[in-house]
C-alpha cells in the first residue's frame, strides 16, 4: 500500500500497521510534493510552521529520524520509498544514509508524469542517482533495489506493449548503472486475460534480456483499471 506523511509519528505507526498484516508485504514511504520537485526549503519551511504535506519530506527529516521511522517495521519487512521525483539524487541518498535500501521509479516513469524536467535532463540525472545510491547502500552492507515504475507511466489506456517496453527500459537502464536487483512493473488494466499475457511477456523479455547477474521480479499494480466494489470481486481480480 502506498502512503506518506510528513509527522513521523504518523508515519511510523502507518508503517507498523502494514508491517503487523498477517501476509508477506512491504512497507511505503511516499515523498511529498515539495521533496519531489527538489525544494527542499519548501518542505522544511511547512514542517517548521505545521503546514500539511502530502508525503514524507525525507530530506528534509534527516536520515536519523528517518532511520526511526522506518525502524517501526521491525527486522522482517522492506520499507520502499516512493517519490515521484525526476531528479531523485537527494532523496536517495537520503534513503542510503537512512539504511534503506530500496526505492522505485525510473528515469521516463518518473519524469512524463510528475513534473516538466525535460527527459534528456532525467535520463542524466537518474543515471548518476542511480550509480549513487548503489554505492551508499553497498558501503551499509547491503544491496540496493529499484523498481521500475514505466508499468504505469501515464495510468490508463496506454498499450500495454508501451507499458512493457518502457518497464524493462528502465530495468536494463538499472543494471547498466550498476545495480544487481530490480523488480519490473505493469499495471493492472480493463482485461484480464490481456494483463495475464502481459505479465508473461514481461517476464520473458527481463529473463532474455537482463544480464544473468541480476536478481528480478515482477510487481503488477492492483486495482488500477478495475476497482472491486466487495470482497469477492477483490480476491477475484
Amino acid at each position: 500500500p502506498r502512503m506518506g506523511m510528513a509527522d513521523p509519528e504518523a508515519m511510523a505507526a502507518g508503517i507498523a500497521a502494514v508491517a503487523g498484516l498477517d501476509c508477506p508485504t512491504v512497507a511505503t514511504v511516499t515523498i511529498d510534493s515539495y521533496t519531489r520537485v527538489g525544494d527542499h526549503a519548501a518542505a522544511a519551511a511547512a514542517l517548521r510552521s505545521g503546514a500539511p504535506l502530502n508525503g514524507f519530506p525525507i530530506v528534509a527529516h534527516g536520515p536519523q529520524q528517518t532511520a526511526l521511522v522506518a525502524a517501526a517495521a521491525g527486522p522482517d519487512v522492506p520499507v520502499q520509498v516512493r517519490h515521484g521525483s525526476a531528479d531523485p539524487g537527494a532523496i536517495l541518498a537520503a534513503a542510503a544514509e537512512a539504511g534503506l535500501s530500496a526505492s522505485e521509479g525510473g528515469p521516463v516513469s518518473y519524469c512524463l508524469p510528475y513534473g516538466r524536467t525535460p527527459l534528456v535532463e532525467a535520463v542524466s540525472r537518474w543515471a548518476d542517482a542511480t550509480a549513487l545510491f548503489g554505492e551508499r547502500v553497498a558501503e551499509r552492507g547491503g544491496r540496493a533495489h529499484l523498481e521500475t515504475f514505466g508499468g504505469c507511466l501515464l495510468g490508463q489506456l496506454c498499450p500495454p506493449s508501451l507499458l512493457i517496453a518502457t518497464s524493462v527500459l528502465e530495468a536494463m537502464f538499472f543494471a547498466q548503472h550498476g545495480l544487481r536487483s530490480v523488480s519490473l512493473s505493469y499495471a493492472q488494466q480493463t482485461h484480464p486475460v490481456q494483463d495475464i499475457e502481459a505479465l508473461v511477456a514481461l517476464d520473458r523479455l527481463a529473463t532474455e534480456l537482463l544480464p544473468d547477474v541480476v536478481d528480478r521480479h515482477i510487481v503488477l499494480y492492483t486495482y488500477m483499471g478495475v476497482f472491486p466494489r466487495s470482497v469477492e470481486g477483490a480476491r477475484s481480480l
